[in-house]
């Protein structure tokens, strides 16, 4: 017998007054075909107040936006939220809108009947469906963990077609918060805390940089705001800056509020001594302009390099993320970030904002969205794990067991995640679902020390190798064939067939210990033993990560133009071939890298980092052509003479490339040193420029310490 909208609707108002009294949202769900469960959504809207409907089937008269938009209304609170999937569970979506139902309100959740819901075609799922897949190929897991975490949920109401509903359990009384004076700003301890701080660093002796982190709806963004309205009475220069301008919003109106500000938006307050301005992220790393605090917001989502710069060179600045969200996380960020703080900065400091403000402790809404996205996986502790040299070797997962083992699943997922903090909830659907995806792991029962997830990409059919090639086509996935084809140059890449790997994560604590290159290793015996023609990887290209896929035996064999928007760093592509055809091309690829390189860093690549730049030349390639002897009379008149540096400039550059791979050369000069050559010779950088980045005290002086360099190089110590 269905379940009658009269007794819905009555249970979800005794619901929500329950969830009011204790300052929560009531998450709801109905499961059943897609009219049963609009029909009464439609109704409950009628008597929620304030809706936001998400999907394509909205009905007349309510507010509605599809699940690609809905980062546009952020900022904004609802009464209520009714997520339609039977038009996409968009993962993403999800987690960016939990955020909008304000306390006391909600949010309605229509999937298809729980038995059917993984055996359904989901439209979302086109997002990880790979050419040739489409989404009615692609497996449901991912469905069938979320209708198995919903019925089992006892945080959530769930109304089902074939009569059944489910209350939630009594929410306990909101707790008891012991706040700041009710005239104060600030709605929490933790935000006055963390706004003290911010005002402190302004006025430190021997600063250094401040970390605030906190889940979403606890204040963090307000909190920098109130801070610049409580620095008014002072004569100080603040800038702002974020992964984009709408990012600052919150705090900026938090700002004018306190300020007087009659200007909405992410706008300029000049108020007494005090300047507010925005500043995109690339900008103030380039232009550097001044600034008496530095507030970051949203760190975690700013490429490490350019949070790098920023700590170096403004000695007060705030950096504050999200710690568990839908655009990833900011623990990863917070466990790389703080070793290049506990190097460079060492008295830096940490505070996390606990206590929710737009809702209170335990709020069902939240943890059900954290249990079914898992934002909150963590890898697990350490003193799980056995010794490096005592685990087990790295076994291939079956994704159908994985699916039922649900704290293994955390272990690995929290572990992609605080390697890479961009790891979204799409990526655990992609891992779960994903076409051509296998998952690789070293692990000591459900404790995970290090895991790869690979992709088996190429094997394109030839008609879609030269539209690939001239820029008509793009099919989706294949990454690396696709990349070396369209870009690269070489238009038969996607017609091999191999596995690239595409994230590989080991455990904090096992770090440095041959776990990853063990991931490495088993993936390419298993792409041996399949006939396949290798194996890759595409990467924010660091001296470090080159380093670490160079002892893992593949080679560079194409560098992106330009920095990725989301790393920061140019994208770098490394493969070994894995059969005798792959093996051929990753050679032809490696020479023709090899031979472009030389031109590129003195072109499109002239700001690439000179110390990166040495690593490429560095890696192993094939040898180049012999200098003959007028290149080597050249050479000696540059080293041990006064003949002029940019006339032998082309000689120079053949010989560099050369003697930048020599391991005796290599090893006689320091890594600064093999930069400076690169920066010089390869990437023409001016000598204003060289002087800033290597601390030359002038030009003759810069010029005779080129000239030591390339006499070192010309004759080094044999051993």
């Amino acid at each position: 017998m269905e379940t009658s909208p009269t007794a819905i609707v009555a249970a979800v108002a005794r619901c929500r007054a329950a969830a009011r009294r204790a300052g929560h949202r009531l998450p709801a769900v109905l499961a059943g075909s897609a009219a049963w469960g609009r029909e009464r959504a439609i109704m409950l809207a009628e008597h929620a107040g304030e809706t936001l409907w998400i999907g394509e089937a909205a009905p007349a008269g309510i507010p509605a936006t599809d699940a690609g938009r809905v980062r546009g209304w952020l900022g904004r609170e609802q009464d209520c939220l009714v997520f339609d999937a039977h038009t996409g569970f968009d993962p993403d979506a999800l987690g960016a809108a939990a955020g909008l139902p304000r306390a006391g309100g909600m949010l309605i959740l229509l999937i298809p009947p729980l038995a059917q819901w993984p055996g359904s075609t989901d439209p979302a799922a086109e997002r990880i469906a790979v050419h040739p897949f489409t989404a009615e190929t692609v497996t449901g897991r991912f469905l069938a963990r979320a209708a198995r975490l919903l019925g089992e949920a006892d945080d959530c109401l769930l109304a089902q077609q074939d009569g059944r509903l489910r209350l939630p359990r009594a929410p306990r009384a909101r707790p008891a918060e012991t706040g700041p004076p009710g005239d104060d700003p600030c709605r929490t301890a933790d935000q006055r805390h963390a706004v003290e701080a911010i005002k402190a660093l302004c006025t430190e002796a021997d600063p250094a940089p401040l970390v605030l982190t906190a889940d979403r709806g606890r204040g963090k963004s307000a909190a920098l705001g109130i801070a610049c309205g409580e620095l008014a009475d002072r004569p100080l220069q603040i800038r702002v800056t974020a992964p984009r301008k709408p990012a600052a919003a919150t705090l900026f109106a938090h700002a004018a509020e306190r300020l007087g500000s009659d200007r909405p938006g992410v706008h300029p307050i000049h108020s007494g001594g005090l300047q507010l301005a925005f500043e995109p992220p690339d900008a103030l790393v380039a232009d550097r302009p001044p600034a008496d605090l530095l507030l970051v917001d949203e760190a975690a989502a700013i490429p490490a390099p350019l949070l790098e710069a920023m700590a170096a060179h403004y000695p007060r600045v705030v950096f504050a993320t999200t710690q568990h969200g839908y655009e990833g996380t900011g623990r990863g960020f917070a466990v790389r970030f703080q070793a290049t703080l506990d190097r460079h900065h060492p008295g830096w400091q940490h505070l996390e904002l606990v206590t929710p403000i737009r809702w209170s402790r335990g709020d069902p809404l939240e943890a059900l969205v954290f249990r079914l996205l898992l934002l909150d996986a963590e890898p697990g502790p350490a003193d799980r794990l056995p010794p490096a040299d005592r685990l087990a070797p790295p076994e291939w997962l079956d994704r159908d067991r994985l699916l039922d083992d649900e704290g293994r699943l955390r272990s690995l997922f929290g572990l992609l995640v605080l390697a890479h903090y961009r790891t979204t909830p799409l990526d655990l659907r992609n891992l779960l679902d994903g076409p051509g995806i296998s998952v690789l792991a070293s692990t000591s029962g459900e404790a995970v020390a290090g895991t790869a997830l690979l992709s088996r990409e190429g094997g394109l059919d030839d008609e879609l190798l030269a539209a690939i090639f001239e820029g008509r086509r793009r099919p989706r996935g294949h990454l690396l064939p696709q990349t070396l084809s369209a870009h690269g140059g070489l238009a038969r890449w996607p017609a091999l067939v191999g596995l690239r790997i595409m994230r590989i994560a080991v455990h904090p604590g096992r770090r440095h210990r041959g776990i990853g290159q063990r991931l490495v290793n088993r993936a390419t015996q298993r792409a041996e033993s399949e006939g396949l023609d290798f194996v890759g990887a595409s990467f924010g290209a660091t001296p470090g990560l080159l380093a670490f896929w160079c002892r893992c035996g593949l080679v560079p064999i194409h560098i992106g133009l330009s920095r990725g928007q989301s790393s920061g760093t140019h994208a770098l592509v490394m493969a070994r071939g894995t059969s005798e055809r792959g093996r051929a091309e990753v050679a032809v690829a490696q020479r023709r890298f090899r031979r472009r390189l030389a031109a590129l860093l003195g072109g499109p690549l002239t700001r690439l980092d000179p110390v990166l730049a040495a690593a490429l030349l560095e890696a192993p390639h094939p040898s180049p052509a012999a200098l003959d002897r007028h290149d080597r009379q050249e050479l000696d008149a540059c080293a041990h003479g006064h003949h002029g540096l940019d006339a032998a400039l082309p000689t120079i550059q053949a010989f560099l490339d050369g003697a930048l791979a020599d391991p005796a050369i290599v090893g006689n000069l320091e890594r600064g040193e093999r930069a400076l050559l690169v920066a010089r010779f390869l990437q023409h950088r001016d000598w204003p420029q060289l002087r800033q980045c290597f601390a030359l005290q002038g030009r003759r002086e810069g010029t005779e310490h080129l000239r030591r360099l390339l006499a070192r190089c010309l004759d080094p110590p044999r051993g």
